[in-house]
């Protein structure tokens, strides 16, 4: 029975953390496309909420799996360096097609 107690506790900590860098890739970019987001309607909240919801649709996350990643980078100096080198790399590839447009 303890077996399985502590399974099932190790089973629902991983489950917090984000599994792979890919997860991290894809909060970074939610990260960033939030912020742009942000900062082209800072008066209009309806608007950033709707966009904000369309930015986790196309990235198939739920804001609470965002926040869950997020938190899970929070302690460990490694993911939050690499979270956000991820950002600043998309964010420069965004800022790269805009100047091709």
């Amino acid at each position: 029975m303890k077996k399985f107690l502590i399974l099932f506790v190790l089973i629902i900590l991983a489950g917090c953390r984000p599994s792979n860098d890919a997860d991290l890739n894809t909060a970074a970019k939610v990260y960033v496309e939030n912020i742009v987001i942000d900062e082209k309607y800072p008066f209009k909240e309806d608007t950033v909420k709707i966009l904000r919801g369309e930015v986790f649709k196309k990235y198939n996350l739920t804001e609470d799996n965002y926040k869950k990643i997020f938190d899970g980078i929070l302690t460990d100096k490694d993911k939050w360096d690499y979270f956000f080198a991820a950002a600043g790399k998309y964010l420069d590839t965004l800022k790269a097609k805009e100047l091709l447009k």
